[in-house]
């Protein structure tokens, strides 16, 4: 794929559904899910993309972390099943920490750096699916990349006390 066309692709990823997004059917099993999302994986993973320009990082950046969103989201019975009925209203992405209800118009998460925003992210979806551990790490990561972020600590001694508690 030419910088060009993935720069278009990440202007038009605000118009496209999960399933269009993994090139896949609405009534696929969860291996062809995890299949489609690999293979996306690979084609746009941010570190193939280091040595090219900011903007071109950028969109990489912007698809892989919704091919990502779109996985989580599927993979998943519950909230594939929230994320279709939100669907059949018009409604074309999860909005993070809802459990499944969708939305257009989801909020950028906070974070000053691409990574940290792209871990940030991953945790929230995790949290969304109950795996706290693996939010816990997600969000560690995302402080290795902005230390100082209050927001990603404050989220993490929560999902910590959860985990405790």
């Amino acid at each position: 794929m030419t910088g060009a066309e993935i720069r278009a692709l990440a202007r038009l990823i605000d118009r496209m559904d999960y399933y269009r997004l993994l090139r896949v059917g609405r009534d696929v099993p969860a291996p062809q899910i995890r299949a489609a999302y690999h293979r996306a994986r690979r084609q746009f993973h941010p570190d193939a993309y280091l040595s090219a320009a900011e903007d071109l990082r950028d969109a990489v950046d912007r698809i892989a972390r919704r091919i990502t969103e779109a996985y989580l989201t599927l993979r998943d019975r519950n909230q594939r099943t929230a994320y279709n009925e939100g669907l059949a209203e018009g409604k074309l992405r999860c909005r993070p920490g809802s459990g499944g209800e969708g939305s257009r118009d989801v909020k950028a998460p906070p974070g000053k750096t691409a990574k940290g925003r792209r871990f940030y992210t991953l945790a929230l979806a995790e949290e969304r699916g109950g795996n706290l551990s693996k939010a816990v790490s997600h969000l560690k990561m995302a402080l290795t990349f902005e230390r100082d972020n209050p927001h990603f600590r404050s989220k993490l001694e929560e999902l910590q006390s959860s985990l405790k508690g």
